[in-house]
Parts: C-alpha cells; sequence; structure tokens
C-alpha cells in the first residue's frame, strides 16, 4: 500500500512539473531558451517512463526494456519540431 502511495505521488508531481515546464516553452520567446526549456521537459518526460516501467516491473531484474525504448523514441518524436539527423535501429535477444 506504501509502494502504491509512493508511485502516485512521485508520477503526479512528475506530471506536474511537466506541465509547467510545457507552459514555460510554449510562453517563451526566445528559441534558445524554449530549446533549453524543452530538452529539460524530455528528461522529466524520459524519468517518468522509468518509473512506470520500474513501478509495473513484477522482477527487477528483468525489466521490459523492449517497451522502454519503443516509446522512449517515439516520446522523442513527439517532441521534435523537425526530423532528426540520427537513425535508430536495435535487434533484441533473450537470455537464458
Amino acid at each position: 500500500m506504501l509502494l502504491e502511495e509512493v508511485h502516485h505521488r512521485v508520477k503526479n508531481n512528475l506530471a506536474v512539473i511537466s506541465a509547467l515546464l510545457e507552459v514555460q516553452v510554449f510562453d517563451e520567446e526566445d528559441p534558445r531558451v524554449a530549446e533549453v526549456l524543452s530538452n529539460s521537459l524530455k528528461r522529466i518526460k524520459t524519468i517518468a517512463l522509468v518509473h512506470e516501467m520500474l513501478y509495473r516491473a513484477e522482477d527487477y531484474t528483468r525489466l521490459p526494456l523492449s517497451g522502454y525504448f519503443d516509446r522512449l523514441v517515439a516520446l522523442n518524436r513527439e517532441m521534435r519540431s523537425s526530423p532528426p539527423k540520427w537513425r535508430l535501429s536495435w535487434t533484441w535477444r533473450t537470455s537464458t
């Protein structure tokens, strides 16, 4: 029960921080400052993804990283104002 309460508090705090950063990015007139704020927003959303993944994991020794990376790449695409200058691909192997 305590772990669930901590999870919800962390999740809510990260959501508040994200919302505040989104407002600042939207209102900022200086593109350099907006970019710095946007990068901070990406970091907070990445932390939220990791937090959610850890909360949902049944076994911390076997985390579902493939789903995490897929979500991380999708998040990065959503937040980019221009196409990336890089390409990412990977192959998953399961350990036995």
